[in-house]
């Protein structure tokens, strides 16, 4: 980001951590305040690092380009590794790749995927990169997204000129009983703090957790160190475990039911 800002440029930061901190620094809040940087994070704003999140944005920084230019990659790792090939997959927008002799192994690996190769001389001459980037775009056919399928007609109305048919739709109703989640909550930590902190009575590892609620141990972790800046829990260390900082008078007698699946984000019903 501080490369492109020196040049004149206008930048779209995806942050994995401190998105409050790092959006009232010095270093940044002159280009804020200029209208060239927007900060913006998937993640709590005073969320600490870690490795789960910095992978997890790769996907927002992709969704909110034109088309993505990898430089260096190494093989079958790393961050820019995950995000160039999860792009390639769901061919969200059009992926270069830095080609030539002295290149990473992971970038040739790129290429044979789909990426589209940026010769090193294309650089060096100094060119107009991002018309370029245009033309070679333009060339290899820019990714449009899927179209909705056409409505469904009968044989009367098969004629171009024939009138639209309104068709009665029958609304089926849920069960008072029955809630369809349509979104995780704002802040799920919320939701399963209580839960976790009943568990934490006594001193218990992330994988201890993770295990007993089911979900993925750097969302365990995440909630866990979240918990420990909010004052909520304390770390103890050697082994690292985790305790609460206050107990409950009453642990919550019901099972923790989510409305999504923890580990794939899946919509589910719950019964109330």
């Amino acid at each position: 980001m501080g490369a492109a800002l020196k040049k004149g440029g206008t930048v779209v930061g995806v942050l994995a951590k401190g998105l409050a901190q790092e959006a009232s620094s010095k270093k940044f809040r002159g280009a804020i305040m200029d209208g060239a940087l927007v900060l913006v994070s998937p993640y709590h704003p005073n969320a600490a690092f870690n490795v789960g999140n910095a992978m997890g944005r790769n996907r927002y920084i992709y969704a909110l380009s034109d088309w993505a230019l990898v430089v260096s990659s190494a093989l079958g790792e790393g961050g820019t590794w995950a995000g160039a090939t999860e792009n390639l997959k769901h061919k969200w927008v059009p992926l270069f790749v830095r080609s030539g002799k002295q290149v990473p192994d992971g970038n040739p690996r790129l290429i044979q995927s789909g990426g589209i190769p940026l010769p090193e001389d294309v650089v060096r001459e100094g060119g107009d990169l991002r018309r370029w980037l245009e033309d070679q775009s333009a060339i290899f056919g820019r990714i449009e997204p899927p179209k909705p399928d056409p409505p469904v007609m009968t044989g009367r109305e098969t004629s171009k000129d024939a009138a639209p048919v309104a068709i009665p739709v029958e609304v089926q109703r849920e069960p008072a009983n029955v809630i369809e989640a349509e979104s995780k909550p704002r802040d799920l930590f919320d939701v399963v703090w209580p839960h976790i902190e009943c568990k934490l009575r006594s001193a218990k590892t992330s994988k201890e957790l993770a295990e007993a609620f089911n979900v993925n141990l750097k969302q365990m972790t995440s909630w866990l160190n979240h918990a420990v800046e909010m004052g909520k829990a304390t770390k103890l260390a050697r082994p690292a475990r985790y305790v609460a900082s206050t107990q409950q008078a009453e642990c919550v007698g019901r099972q923790l039911t989510l409305p999504f699946d923890p580990r794939t984000g899946a919509r589910k019903q719950v019964s109330s």
